[in-house]
């Protein structure tokens, strides 16, 4: 069904009620979209989907795939041995919680120094390919029940993260930022604080402040800032392992087909649908357990489940394929790669970061730095084949023009002769060409 979504024909500024007489370009975009809608529809049951059954997100068709591709054995079996594992990685209430405030998204910030003020040189954007994809493939992970203490010495920490995963309660006393370039702690994280000063809410110095870390974000802490004591509470100590091998090759299956089928002439459709996929993946680990009830009896309200029960459940499940601390640790991973990869080895270079792109001022070093960082990233992915039996080419596929795609390396984006940027969300650029874009999110 050749039905493309309708653009240009709707003004969204204007104010409509129940009585606006709508023109006949905007009826035929309502129209439009309901055929696309129901068109959509059509084609999956023509497929042997059941109406039932359709997914209403990108998310809910990863699940489908990972209970096919991991509940159950390639010849169609219940896959014992992965529930089994599943089952042994529960979480209670007191533990939800914790993740819940440990939790971040990826950084994003700008350079301080260079906040506001526009940069006449050349700056060089760099992208991770499929950064959360490659480190769900790459790094290890929270799994099983974990240990609790209410407090852990330093060299107790420090023995503890060569082969643990660490969820804690920070407790800092007279912290101040040494690094110039960029601030790391997120504010609005902090239990308590006292005498905060930030920028555009991250940290740069406070008389105290509290708050939730894994041991991956105290490591960027940690090179970063100065402190006059710290104290480790609350923690809860996971065995760390590599995602099961079932979850892996999902996320592997979607980055291939994405990598192979991008540029294939009569294949956007398809190449689009699987990028969606992979991107998808990590938000399956990252949907909360516990989430509001919306209600509707002459009027709309909340209600709040009952969590202990629903913990309860989540534990039990034997369709579950992901663990919640998973989710922490994705987004841990991406934010230690972006600072320890690019922002702080740039320093003054630095320019802007978003999640899994970097904006760096032009130079030779900086262009020998990423190809080292490069050839680190596909030393690991062959380290990672091998330890795991996954062939090479589904980490690093080849797209239609023969040229290897590695998961996980930075790629040189279009180069900016001119760049501003007000902080977070907020930049402008002119490329090359001439072309100037801007970001406001």
């Amino acid at each position: 069904y050749h039905v493309e979504k309708a653009t240009g024909d709707l003004d969204y500024s204007l104010i409509r009620t129940p009585d606006t007489k709508l023109t006949r370009p905007e009826i035929g975009y309502i129209v439009n979209d309901v055929r696309v809608v129901t068109n959509y529809i059509k084609e999956l049951m023509e497929r042997g989907e059941s109406l039932a059954k359709i997914p209403l997100t990108k998310t809910g068709r990863v699940r489908i795939a990972l209970n096919q591709n991991c509940i159950r054995t390639p010849d169609g079996k219940f896959n014992f041995k992965f529930v089994e594992k599943m089952q042994k990685s529960t979480i209670t209430l007191e533990e939800y919680k914790e993740c819940k405030q440990a939790f971040q998204g990826g950084f994003t910030h700008s350079n301080p120094t260079n906040t506001g003020m526009t940069i006449k040189r050349r700056v060089v954007p760099f992208d991770i390919t499929s950064d959360y994809p490659h480190i769900m493939v790459t790094k290890k992970f929270p799994f099983g029940t974990p240990k609790h203490y209410d407090y852990v010495s330093r060299e107790t920490f420090e023995n503890l993260i060569h082969s643990c995963h660490i969820i804690a309660r920070f407790d800092f006393v007279n912290i101040k930022s040494n690094f110039l370039h960029d601030y790391y702690i997120t504010t609005s994280k902090f239990i308590k604080s006292d005498n905060v000063y930030d920028s555009n809410g991250r940290l740069v110095g406070a008389d105290s402040c509290s708050i939730y870390l894994t041991e991956l974000d105290f490591d960027i802490i940690r090179q970063t800032y100065d402190f006059e004591s710290v104290e480790i509470r609350e923690a809860l100590v996971y065995p760390s392992a590599y995602l099961p091998i079932e979850y892996v090759n999902t996320v592997l299956d979607f980055y291939e087909s994405k990598t192979v089928l991008k540029g294939v002439k009569g294949s956007e459709i398809e190449y689009q649908n699987k990028k969606e996929l992979l991107n998808s993946t990590y938000g399956c680990c990252a949907s909360s357990i516990i989430k509001p009830l919306y209600t509707y009896d002459d009027g709309f309200g909340l209600e709040s489940e009952d969590e202990q029960k629903t913990i309860d459940k989540y534990n039990k499940s034997k369709k579950r394929t992901i663990f919640y601390p998973w989710a922490v640790y994705v987004t841990a991973w991406a934010r230690w790669k972006l600072w320890t990869d690019a922002i702080i080895p740039m320093r003054g270079k630095y320019v802007y970061s978003d999640t899994d792109s970097c904006y760096v001022l032009e130079s030779p070093e900086v262009y020998k730095h990423f190809e080292k960082v490069n050839r680190e990233i596909v030393s690991d992915l062959k380290m990672i084949s091998k330890l795991r039996g996954i062939p090479l080419e589904k980490l690093i596929p080849k797209n239609i023009k023969g040229i290897e795609q590695p998961l996980g390396v930075w790629t040189q984006e279009d180069i900016c002769v001119r760049f501003k940027t007000l902080g977070a969300k907020r930049y402008m650029k002119t490329l090359e060409d001439g072309t100037t874009k801007t970001t406001v999110a």
